[in-house]
């Protein structure tokens, strides 16, 4: 039982470490080396444990589209994209559990978003907190959690340990990019 459980724990933070350096690839100047990075953990989550790296993965990306919607995309669906994902993780995932991760990557995403608005209002990235106002993104970070650990509380804590283990080794300048050079002066 313990092997499965450091399985779920290494798929969460190797899918939390894709997850971050392809966001970065696409916010930052173009990266080839980080999308290739992206890639190879995305797979290494995958091998140690897909349901948990790839139903982790799928979610910041149903998240991601959702939230550009209005952005264009190769497939012209806008929103429908995310939808078609959805369906397809659903059948694979299961519908619960599903929601477990996507209420979790959710509370995730407008954390990161909260933590990053002075930094990213200056630099004119698009943030959710400058769109909805504080109030409204920490009450969505307390519903999401809750959702999270409603739907499948493992599934929860494991996006909680992966994000904390993004964000520490972030701001430890791991990753480089604005973030790590910002903090680590």
């Amino acid at each position: 039982m313990l092997s499965a459980d450091i399985s779920s724990v290494v798929s969460a933070v190797l899918a939390g470490v894709s997850v971050k350096l392809l966001d970065d690839s696409l916010d930052e100047e173009p990266n080839p080396a980080r999308a290739a990075y992206s890639t190879l953990c995305i797979c290494l989550a995958c091998i140690t444990e897909v349901r948990i790296g790839a139903m982790l993965f799928m979610s910041a990306y149903i998240i991601g589209m959702f939230i550009r919607s209005q952005d264009a995309r190769p497939a012209c669906l806008r929103m429908g994209e995310s939808a078609l994902v959805f369906v397809a993780c659903s059948l694979a995932f299961g519908v619960v559990p599903l929601l477990a991760a996507l209420s979790a990557v959710l509370a995730v995403q407008v954390a990161d978003d909260l933590m990053d608005a002075g930094h990213d209002m200056a630099a004119k990235q698009p943030n959710l907190c400058s769109r909805y106002g504080l109030p409204a993104c920490v009450f969505a970070v307390g519903c999401a959690s809750v959702a999270s650990w409603v739907f499948d509380p493992r599934i929860a804590l494991l996006a909680l340990v992966g994000a904390v283990a993004v964000w520490v080794t972030e701001h430890a300048g791991v990753f480089g990019g604005e973030r790590g050079k910002r903090l680590v002066r």
